[in-house]
C-alpha cells in the first residue's frame, strides 16, 4: 500500500525538522558558547581593571619612580641609625662622652645582655627578670660568680653576654640596657635628654631614678639607656676606640707612699 503525503504533510514535517535542528543548534552549540562568552566576560572583569591600573602606573611612572627612591632613602637613613651590634665597649664610650660634654660624673655601669626585641617575621624575645636586675639587686649578700663578674674573671660562656649573629641576613632588633650611675646639677640633668637625642644611633632613656644631695648640693642616682643594634641591614661592625678611656688603676687602694725615709728609720739601718 503506497502511502502518499500531501504537499501540506510535506510542509509540516519540513517545519518540525527545522525546529529540531534549530532547538538542537542553540542547545548543544549556541548555548554553551555563550555561557563559555560570559564566563570569559566575568573572567574579564579583574583583567581589565588590572588593565586600568597598569596604565595609570605607566602614566605616572616618573612619580612612582620619584616617590620610591624617596622611601628608600628614609629607610636607608633610618637603618643607618642602629649598628649591627652593641658591646660594653660602645656603652662605656657613651658614659664617656657624656662626662666630657655635660660634666656629669658617672660613679658605675651595669651592662645587661643582647635581648631581641622583635624581627620580621613577627617573634620577639625578652629576657627574664634576673637579666633586668643589677648585681646588687639580685642578692643582697655577693655570690663568687658575682665577684668574678665584677672583677671580669668569668668565662665568656658565664659571663651572661648573648653574642648576637651580626651576619644573619634576617632582619631583627636587639636592645641592651646600659645603667649609669651618676652625679650631677640640675641642668646637666636636663641636658642628657638632648645629648641621647642627638647621638647618632638609636637610644631610649628606659628610666631615671635620682636623689638630692644637701651635703653636696648635687642630683646623684642612676639611669637606664636602651642601646639598639640590628642585623640584616648590611653593615659591619666596627670596633670603637676605647683610648680616651683609662683602663687599670696603679693604686688601686689608694694608699699613700712616701719616698723619705724617717730618722727613724735612718739609725735602724
Amino acid at each position: 500500500m503506497n502511502t502518499k503525503l500531501s504537499m501540506r504533510d510535506k510542509k509540516l514535517l519540513l517545519i518540525f525538522l527545522g525546529i529540531a535542528v534549530f532547538a538542537l543548534g542553540y542547545f548543544l552549540i549556541f548555548r554553551p558558547q555563550m555561557d563559555k562568552a560570559e564566563d570569559l566576560r566575568a573572567e574579564n572583569v579583574p583583567l581589565r581593571e588590572k588593565l586600568n591600573e597598569l596604565k595609570e602606573i605607566e602614566e605616572n611612572k616618573d612619580f612612582y619612580v620619584s616617590e620610591t627612591a624617596k622611601y628608600n632613602d628614609q629607610v636607608n637613613a633610618y637603618l643607618a641609625m642602629f649598628p649591627v651590634d652593641v658591646k660594653e665597649e660602645d656603652a662605656i664610650l657613651l658614659g664617656k662622652r657624656m662626662e666630657d660634654k655635660l660634666g656629669i660624673s658617672a660613679a658605675g655601669m651595669d651592662f645587661s645582655d643582647m635581648q631581641l626585641v622583635a624581627s620580621l617575621d613577627g617573634s620577639a624575645s625578652y629576657g627574664s627578670s634576673d637579666d633586668q636586675q643589677t648585681l646588687s639587686e639580685q642578692a643582697n649578700e655577693p655570690t663568687q660568680d658575682q665577684i668574678n663578674q665584677i672583677e671580669g674573671t668569668m668565662d665568656e660562656s658565664e659571663s651572661g653576654r648573648t653574642d648576637i649573629d651580626i651576619s644573619s641576613e634576617d632582619v631583627s632588633l636587639y636592645r641592651m640596657q646600659n645603667t649609669i650611675t651618676f652625679n650631677c646639677t640640675y641642668d646637666e640633668l636636663k641636658n642628657i635628654v638632648d645629648f641621647l637625642a642627638s647621638e647618632k644611633t638609636r637610644m631610649t632613656i628606659d628610666s631615671v631614678n635620682v636623689t638630692f644631695s644637701s651635703s653636696t648640693g648635687e642630683l646623684g642616682g642612676t639611669i637606664v639607656v636602651d642601646m639598639y643594634a640590628m642585623t640584616g641591614t648590611g653593615q659591619e661592625y666596627t670596633e670603637p676606640n676605647t683610648s680616651p678611656v683609662k683602663s687599670g688603676n696603679k693604686n688601686l687602694f689608694g694608699t699613700v707612699s712616701s719616698n723619705k725615709k724617717t730618722s727613724s728609720d735612718t739609725e735602724d739601718e
